[in-house]
């Protein structure tokens, strides 16, 4: 068992295992793009970088977050860092058995990889 951190998006609680996550950040301002590729939502400043805001929903069947208050989870996108907005960070959990959690294990590269 490992450490997650659980999230919610829309009515779902997901857990990403707590190493893929470098941090948690609490709501602020995302630069919307004009014309953003897909699964692009925005920009946001990060330790002097500037990452992109990826949206889960699309590929979970759920709506997205509103950008004006949503959290955000920098997380590592095979080599490439970015943060995905959720609608709210519950808690980091201890080893723990997901089931147990009623939360469901995201594998972020498969889902951004499409599968």
């Amino acid at each position: 068992m490992s450490d997650f951190v659980i999230f919610r998006l829309g009515p779902t609680k997901w857990a990403l295992p707590a190493e893929a996550v470098h941090q948690i950040l609490s709501p602020r301002p995302v630069t919307r793009l004009p014309d953003p590729p897909p699964l692009v939502r925005g920009l946001v400043a990060w330790r002097a970088k500037v990452l992109p805001v990826l949206g889960l929903g699309e590929r979970l069947d759920c709506a997205d977050p509103s950008l004006d208050g949503c959290a955000l989870l920098v997380t590592d996108m095979g080599g490439e860092l970015a943060a995905l907005a959720v609608d709210e960070v519950m808690h980091l959990a201890q080893p723990i058995d997901l089931d147990t959690a009623s939360a469901r294990l995201l594998d972020v590269e498969q889902v951004f990889r499409g599968e």
